[in-house]
């Protein structure tokens, strides 16, 4: 059986890996955990991070292109 979850166990953005094949599984529906992989999240990203950001009503919540917050809400 085919995990839908595949661990990529690297650390740095850099290193060598099968690029092909990840591009495989991603386009087969799969998710792809890179664990060891450091994401630094800035100061002002920090505020993007909390439970208040969310509307209940809102279905996903980005930045439009002037950096503003724009909500899509369920239909």
């Amino acid at each position: 059986m085919n995990k839908q979850i595949v661990e990529i166990n690297i650390s740095k953005w850099d290193t060598p890996s099968s690029k092909n094949q990840l591009i495989t599984d991603l386009e087969s529906g799969k998710v792809l955990h890179f664990k060891n992989l450091e994401f630094p999240v800035s100061e002002i990203e920090q505020q993007y991070f909390t439970s208040g950001i969310r509307d209940k009503k809102s279905r996903n919540i980005s930045l439009n292109i002037s950096g503003e917050i724009k909500r899509r809400y369920k239909e």
